[in-house]
């Protein structure tokens, strides 16, 4: 899905960007990647646990409003 990146990097990149209002956003991330410990690094590059993550930030942002939901696009993307 993002080949050559890894997906717990890329949430210690954006879990910065989510503002403390948004605390199920946050706990669904923190969540999800907690839940990773175990698996083969190799795996943390690939959609396996690349589509689950994605599919959280889809579940609580839906439409990009805000310039935070904006910058993690952006990252999600590789634009910036």
């Amino acid at each position: 899905m993002i080949p050559g990146r890894n997906v717990v990097e890329i949430y210690k990149i954006i879990k910065e960007l989510i503002p403390d209002h948004e605390v199920d956003l946050k706990r669904d991330l923190e969540e999800y990647i907690y839940s990773l410990w175990n698996i083969a690094p190799e795996n943390l590059y690939t959609g396996y646990s690349w589509t689950p993550f994605i599919n959280i930030l889809n579940y609580h942002i839906v439409e990009i409003m805000e310039s935070w939901q904006e910058e993690i696009q952006q990252i999600i993307s590789d634009r910036k």
